[in-house]
């Protein structure tokens, strides 16, 4: 599946479609964009965990698995910092 409109927006709520071979809806859903300030946030503290990651000899894809954990934690924590075992 490829995406090309415009770009989404910070903070937008979006809904999208699964059709079958008749253009059919066969599921729908809505999805949000996280705000811009919630993303730098994030951003900020994915940065700072890297080197700490790296200085515990994580692999590249280490560190990206952890990266994902993280806003995972932070999402079902409702805020960041969420606990961490690296920190």
């Amino acid at each position: 599946m490829t995406y090309d409109g415009d770009a989404l927006q910070p903070g937008q709520t979006y809904a999208w479609y699964l059709l079958n071979k008749r253009n059919r809806p066969l599921a729908v859903g809505s999805f949000q964009i996280m705000p811009a300030t919630e993303q730098q946030t994030i951003r900020a503290e994915l940065t700072a965990l890297t080197p700490t990651l790296r200085a515990n000899n994580a692999t590249a894809e280490g560190v990206a698995a952890e990266k994902s954990l993280f806003i995972l934690l932070s999402k079902i924590c409702g805020q960041t910092p969420c606990k961490w075992p690296f920190r």
